[in-house]
């Protein structure tokens, strides 16, 4: 009937309709496919690298991962030494009984020798860090009942735990109590001074 319209074959369970057929003299839009998981995913190369930064940034900050890291370029360092240390020893014996002199191995050796003393004060230093980093939180554990949050986000901080600002609280409220105990063994032996006089 002219009325009437043609039922939607959508809504009664059937197979979604298709695109409008094109004119006649009108390109045909291409199909669009959808893309299923790739929203929301990072590639393989993506998750790679931001755990590589994550870890780089992890021992930058890890003095124990920094002398790791040195006593690597230390013994790297050592074995070139060595190995220039040979080198020079014998350019030298074919030169003792000639006139001729070359500086290009005493320059590398000192080079080198500057190089393994440099990984050296490094290694040094990395080592006292890791030294007063325990001694400090030992000294935190011992004065300190409660943990300190070292980390900045809020999710992963713990319910049981210190804030930086609370911290700081703490310690300037432990250095209030060292002064008042201070101040009143001072007045005590002022105190006992003056009965001692009369």
């Amino acid at each position: 009937m002219a009325g009437m319209q043609p039922p939607n074959v959508a809504s009664m369970g059937g197979v979604p309709q298709s695109h409008p057929q094109a004119m006649p003299g009108q390109p045909t839009p291409p199909t669009q496919v959808p893309q299923q998981g790739t929203q929301g995913q990072q590639p393989p190369q993506q998750q790679a690298a931001a755990s590589h930064h994550h870890q780089q940034q992890h021992q930058e900050h890890d003095a124990i991962a920094k002398v790791k890291m040195t006593v690597v370029l230390l013994k790297e360092a050592l074995r070139n030494l060595m190995k220039i240390s040979a080198q020079a020893f014998a350019h030298s014996a074919t030169i003792d009984n000639t006139t001729k002199t070359s500086d290009e191995i005493a320059a590398r050796f000192d080079k080198s020798l500057e190089e393994f003393y440099s990984l050296c004060d490094q290694l040094e230093l990395s080592l006292r860090l890791a030294y007063d980093c325990t001694t400090q939180f030992m000294d935190g554990a011992r004065y300190t009942p409660v943990p300190l949050v070292h980390s900045h986000k809020p999710d992963m901080m713990p319910t049981e735990a210190l804030t930086y600002g609370q911290y700081i609280s703490t310690v300037k409220a432990q250095i209030q109590c060292a002064s008042d105990v201070h101040t009143a063994l001072l007045d005590c032996c002022q105190k006992l001074g003056h009965s001692s006089q009369t």
